[in-house]
């Protein structure tokens, strides 16, 4: 299994840069069951941090980004259950 990097992630989210993001694109697009990737817990921090900061994506939009990559069955999240309790206190408080 491979590891998938916040950089491919947010490379694929934004589509901001025709080269990387057509490559982010396509290996994500080509995982499967049998080829599924992990996002390691520090790259999950790096990409709700770089969403934010750089592309001005809203703590709703994270939100949906986080419970989409929870929710996509070739991508293993590392500590899911963890990553699962903070989008929850992040839904339901005040932070950022």
């Amino acid at each position: 299994m491979i590891g998938l990097d916040a950089n491919v992630v947010v490379s694929f989210i934004a589509q901001d840069d025709v080269m990387q993001s057509a490559n982010a694109t396509q290996l994500i697009e080509s995982l499967s069951i049998e080829s599924q990737v992990l996002i390691k817990l520090l790259s999950m921090m790096e990409l709700v941090w770089v969403m934010q900061a750089f592309y001005q994506v809203t703590k709703k939009e994270c939100i949906v980004i986080i419970d989409t990559l929870l929710r996509t069955r070739e991508i293993l999240l590392e500590n899911e259950e963890v990553i699962v309790m903070a989008t929850h206190l992040y839904k339901t408080s005040n932070a950022d």
